[in-house]
């Protein structure tokens, strides 16, 4: 999720990408950023939406 964020896209954008909701979205970027990922819970559905959208669009925005 925080590979999605620091390619500089919104939260509605990445929610849109993902097929995830933009609440689930905002839940999981506010973990991040407080690095408490480790203590949310999310269908092993929507990791695999996130992890796909993260490889599509990290070949386009490679992390720097």
């Amino acid at each position: 999720m925080t590979e999605l964020a620091q390619l500089s896209l919104t939260g509605r954008a990445i929610a849109r990408i993902t097929g995830v909701g933009r609440s689930t979205i905002a839940r999981l970027m506010v973990a991040g950023a407080n690095n408490m990922l480790d203590h949310v819970t999310i269908r092993e559905e929507t990791l695999a939406a996130i992890r796909a959208a993260h490889a599509v669009h990290a070949a386009s925005f490679p992390l720097q």
